[in-house]
């Protein structure tokens, strides 16, 4: 939690305690442990891949680890909304609606590579509230819930000090992607984007705006002091 005092803002570094978390926060990091447990047991690669109709890949256990987050969440949830990446819309209408990808990095996972992640959010009224992104093969857990601030394995997250674009390390994700947008039409304009953190989630939420499931998430852990209040 934060406060301000004399415009300053004050945090307090806590240990993560689960058991005082939201309920949905709790609800999607069970999603996500369960979500990692199916990945990992088809890691070595049994499994069958099929090409969907976006030339995208597609295996067992993105639709496993999916419909086992969709069990998990509306289970506790009947009323929520789901849209999932592999099983698709639930109630996309609803007052709260969880955007799921089961598998971000399918490409890799079917390679044996270990950069892939289970990414969920939720949205309440149109608003991102809620993001956890479970790094399967690298035993990270991430999550960060509206005025709760972000935290990996427990521990709370914090940016670093570096104001300076020159000093600063910048990861931009899909540059195919970004490259196709009209408000990207240089190296240099991604590089004043990456200056500030409003300009950064512009990014991703316009293209949020066609693969949701993908990109919640990681739109909600940017703001513009780069921290949650």
């Amino acid at each position: 939690m934060c406060r301000t005092v004399d415009a300053a803002i004050v945090w307090h570094v806590d240990t993560f305690d689960e058991n005082s978390a939201s309920i949905f926060l709790r609800t999607a990091l069970a999603a996500a442990r369960k979500a990692a447990e199916i990945s990992r047991s088809y890691y070595a690669g049994n499994f069958t891949v099929t090409t969907k109709e976006d030339l995208t890949p597609v295996t067992q256990a993105d639709v496993e680890c999916e419909q086992a987050i969709r069990q998990i969440i509306l289970d506790e949830f009947p009323n929520h909304g789901f849209f999932g990446e592999e099983t698709g819309r639930t109630r996309a209408d609803a007052e709260y609606l969880w955007l799921v990808d089961p598998i971000d990095g399918t490409k890799g996972f079917v390679r044996q590579y270990p950069f892939f992640s289970t990414q969920i959010a939720l949205m309440h009224d149109g608003e991102i509230v809620l993001g956890v992104s479970s790094g399967t093969m690298m035993d990270e857990l991430a999550w960060a819930e509206k005025g709760e601030g972000a935290w990996l394995n427990g521990a709370r997250l914090e940016v670093s000090s570096i104001d300076d674009p020159d000093r600063a390390a910048v990861s931009t994700g899909n540059l195919k992607s970004l490259a196709g947008m009209p408000s990207v039409t240089s190296s240099n304009a991604l590089i004043a984007f990456a200056a500030t953190g409003t300009s950064i989630t512009t990014i991703s939420w316009r293209r949020a705006r066609s693969r949701p499931w993908s990109n919640q998430t990681s739109t909600y852990w940017i703001s513009p002091r780069c921290r949650l209040s």
